[in-house]
């Protein structure tokens, strides 16, 4: 009878740690997940947040968006040629040289790229303080391996109320709004409208 009463309390006393250890599990398992959700989350909050903002401008206006790794966010047609262009096209996750070596091969095979020297403006929003050199140093190597011969213009054009509201208004980038801007302010004759349409080169 002794035999079997402590029989019982060990059977209840391994089904109680049972229990204990089966709970210790599933409340680190859930507390894992938690915190590798998390984990997640904020990488791909990381991933998705937008620190530096690049329009290129040659007829075909885009604007490609990067995070803090110099990843490709997003890349926009801004017009409706860069529209047609960038169709079917997603850059999202790339690296920003793969990504312009990608657009300079697109603007190479549709024509835009056949002059001797083909001017394209590059206008940069920015924290990045190397975000200059990088894009630089990358537009250089992708049209030198594309075997077009380009003059590369960087900006960073001021993102004031009235160069956005002219922007706006003759639907073109604030980079090419600054940019024209610049040529014509010592000719009075001359208007953003007679030049809103015409490449940059």
């Amino acid at each position: 009878m002794e035999k079997n009463n402590k029989k019982k309390i060990v059977i209840i006393l391994l089904v109680i740690l049972f229990i204990v250890l089966v709970t210790i599990g599933t409340i680190y398992f859930i507390n894992r997940n938690n915190i590798l959700k998390q984990e997640f989350l904020e990488q791909e909050k990381i991933q998705n947040t937008i620190v530096s903002t690049l329009t290129i401008d040659v007829n075909p206006s885009i604007e490609i968006n990067l995070n803090k790794n110099t990843l490709v966010v997003s890349v926009k047609g801004l017009n409706d040629d860069s529209v047609k262009l960038l169709d079917n096209h997603n850059f999202k996750g790339q690296k920003l040289d793969d990504v312009l070596d990608n657009l300079v091969k697109l603007l190479k095979d549709n024509n835009y790229l056949e002059s001797e020297t083909n001017t394209i403006l590059v206008n940069i929003t920015t924290t990045d303080k190397n975000m200059e050199s990088i894009v630089k140093d990358d537009f250089e190597k992708v049209t030198k391996n594309n075997n077009v011969n380009t003059e590369i213009i960087i900006l960073s054009a001021p993102e004031t109320e009235e160069l956005k509201k002219i922007a706006s208004e003759n639907n073109i980038t604030i980079g090419k709004a600054y940019y024209i801007e610049e040529q014509i302010k010592d000719q009075e004759e001359l208007t953003i409208e007679d030049f809103k349409d015409v490449s940059i080169n």
